[in-house]
């Protein structure tokens, strides 16, 4: 192969991957404020965000308070702000661990105490998907990765997606693509037909999703970095939505999110945390029905 075709090829895998990550990642603009509302991941129940865009003008500000419990079981809050700019689909937020005044008659404000716990690194990827790292300074608090659903809104701030295409099943079995791989029930499972949930198997390791994709760094204001390899994998069972987000059908588990343009195509969006100022490589790949 000739040096210019070489040359040819590289330029159109950067166009690809830069295409793609618009395409994958159409991330909310934090300054719409259509962010704002009560985040959470339905496996941790009892456990979630608020979040709340607020000022206006040049002096907007993303408002992020996270509920949990402490390492005794006691309830913990986290809650902080930060500087947010138009065009901003990210962003650090350093957050204080609050305690100290007691319930009822005896509360004092003079009682409160506040520790700098560390940051809330929040992205957006859509109108329903959140992705948030918890970065923890505090001994016995450990940081962590954060898959969150939206579980509310705020009244006359819609965030919707176009009508999207009907579909009802998918195609049973092992789907691959280069660096993809999944599997699609071919049996009925928990009362669902066959083609409707992505099962663990042997195939791809015993995840029900394996992927390792190529893509670009993206930065929480947006900006493209350098290609990277984005992994992760889905270690349960997972029903596939009819139908998805603008989509025939979709389906999401951690960090990986596929859509089906149907019945036989998909892609795969991996959203990994690279570094700790929230920077994601974002990588696609595309899989279909294993021949």
């Amino acid at each position: 192969m000739s040096r210019s075709r070489y040359l040819f090829n590289g330029i159109w895998m950067i166009c690809f991957l830069l295409l793609s990550t618009q395409i994958a990642y159409a991330q909310l603009n934090l300054a719409d404020g259509t962010p704002s509302g009560q985040w959470y991941n339905p496996n941790r129940d009892g456990e979630g965000f608020y979040v709340e865009v607020i000022g206006e003008g040049d002096n907007l500000q993303i408002a992020v308070a996270m509920y949990s419990y402490d390492a005794n079981g006691n309830q913990l809050w986290l809650v902080g702000n930060a500087a947010i700019a138009d065009g901003d689909q990210g962003a650090k937020v350093p957050v204080v661990l609050i305690d100290g005044p007691v319930w009822g008659t005896q509360y004092d404000p003079a009682d409160r105490q506040t520790t700098q716990f560390g940051d809330i690194i929040v992205r957006f990827p859509s109108c329903d998907r959140a992705y948030f790292m918890v970065q923890s300074n505090v001994q016995g608090l450990e940081s962590g990765n954060y898959s969150l659903a939206r579980l509310t809104e705020i009244v006359g701030m819609d965030c919707t997606d176009p009508p999207p295409a009907a579909g009802e099943t998918v195609t049973p079995g092992q789907w691959t693509g280069e660096g993809v791989c999944f599997f699609v029930n071919t049996e009925p499972s928990g009362g669902f037909p066959p083609g409707t949930r992505i099962q663990t198997n042997d195939l791809c390791n015993g995840f029900s999703i394996e992927a390792e994709v190529p893509g670009v760094e993206v930065d929480i204001k947006g900006e493209t970095g350098p290609a990277c390899q984005a992994k992760a994998e889905c270690p349960s069972t997972q029903g596939i939505n009819f139908p998805g987000s603008n989509s025939y059908g979709q389906m999401t588990c951690g960090e990986i999110e596929i859509i089906f343009t149907s019945a036989t195509e998909s892609v795969v969006t991996v959203n990994e945390f690279v570094d700790e100022e929230g920077t994601l490589c974002v990588g696609q790949g595309v899989a279909k029905p294993a021949q």
